[in-house]
């Protein structure tokens, strides 16, 4: 078994997919309808989003991605010049890892995550 992909509940696809192009680098993947659904997978190397839009459904804020990266300070310096800042943190956790959360365009948690190995 693999990881897929994480799905997240959002009212504007093309919102949603110029937000994580610009400031995460994902691509427009696959894009289809599947009930009342619009869906369009984002894709960025083996990282999957599959970002939908059902407007028939309120939207769902309880949205947690989390991404890793292997030098944070860095990816945070990148995210601060285009003008997104955290949320909080940066944290360190107690077993050395390094975390800091993102604000998506709908209010989902973007988490990026230096694991130390």
């Amino acid at each position: 078994m693999k990881f897929h992909h994480v799905g997240i509940h959002v009212k504007d696809l093309e919102r949603s997919y110029q937000f994580y192009n610009e400031y995460f680098g994902f691509e427009a993947g696959a894009r289809f309808t599947l009930g009342d659904e619009s869906i369009l997978f984002l894709e960025k190397g083996e990282v999957r989003l599959e970002v939908f839009a059902n407007e028939s459904q309120p939207l769902q804020t309880e949205n947690h991605l989390c991404l890793q990266v292997d030098h944070l300070d860095n990816v945070m310096i990148e995210l601060k010049q285009k003008g997104l800042f955290p949320k909080e943190g940066p944290i360190v956790v107690g077993n050395g890892w390094k975390t800091v959360f993102f604000e998506g365009p709908d209010q989902e948690v973007i988490e990026l995550l230096e694991a130390k190995r």
